[in-house]
């Protein structure tokens, strides 16, 4: 069976879209009437739900959250974005080993109080 996984569609939904829709998403901001002096909205959180995210999901196929997390890996983790993009990692698998890795490291003392 030849057909892509949803992490590997929107892998290659970000992949061919992603710039070209943010910067159509800058335009459309700078368009407005307080865009021109404002900054633009960071669209690559992922409590974004901006219209970059919005259509790249639906090209995709995928929720926009699951776009956000893509994209959260694809700037800070791309050995991650790869994987989801070769289909060995989900999207939630990748994001969330992302977000692991940032974690604080705790001390082998601070472990053991959190064990008591």
């Amino acid at each position: 069976k030849g057909e892509l996984k949803r992490g590997q569609k929107a892998a290659l939904v970000i992949n061919l879209y992603y710039e070209e829709e943010r910067r159509r998403a800058k335009d459309r901001y700078e368009a407005t009437q307080f865009g021109a002096n404002a900054e633009c909205p960071d669209l690559d959180t992922p409590k974004e739900s901006g219209a970059t995210n919005e259509i790249l999901a639906t090209k995709a196929g995928v929720g926009k959250s699951n776009i956000a997390y893509l994209i959260a890996v694809k700037k800070k983790r791309p050995d991650l974005f790869e994987k989801v993009f070769n289909g060995n990692y989900s999207i939630n698998k990748a994001y969330t080993e992302m977000k692991r890795d940032e974690a604080p490291v705790t001390t082998e003392e601070e472990r053991v109080k959190l064990r008591r």
